[in-house]
């Protein structure tokens, strides 16, 4: 909810509206403001983005799409629901130009610390191993 809530402020910001609610943000035509305001978010001080978390952002928004298509259909109010499938295929063609090679970006860092990870275990069980041992050949 906060990720959401930081989207919400920064696009009231953004437009100069401060009225503007969750669903106006996932409006089609808002969609260019919607990407800078993801840049700036996940922007870091040296200029890199932050690739986790603009991919955070990214299943957000699908979910979100995905909840209001589901509560308009419910209401009955199906030139908004018209409105989400809109949001939702300009999100789905854009999507792999802002989020895939972030994706692989995230992947291969998961990679490296998951090995990482997986070697520091492995040694922690080998010297608990030891210390065991020692302590049983002692007694």
């Amino acid at each position: 909810m906060r990720l959401m809530a930081n989207l919400i402020v920064s696009f009231r910001k953004e437009t100069d509206d401060e009225n503007a609610s969750g669903i106006d943000m996932l409006n089609f035509t808002k969609f260019d403001v919607l990407e800078v305001i993801i840049k700036q978010l996940t922007k870091k001080e040296d200029g890199h983005e932050r690739a986790g978390l603009k991919m955070r952002f990214g299943f957000l928004l699908q979910k979100a799409v995905k909840a209001m298509k589901g509560y308009f259909i419910m209401k009955g109010e199906f030139d908004q629901e018209a409105d989400m499938t809109r949001f939702s295929d300009v999100f789905d063609v854009n999507w792999n130009f802002i989020f895939t090679l972030l994706k692989l970006s995230v992947n291969k860092r998961e990679e490296v610390f998951g090995s990482h990870l997986l070697c520091q275990l492995k040694m922690t069980f080998q010297l608990s191993g030891i210390i065991f041992w020692k302590k049983w050949r002692n007694k």
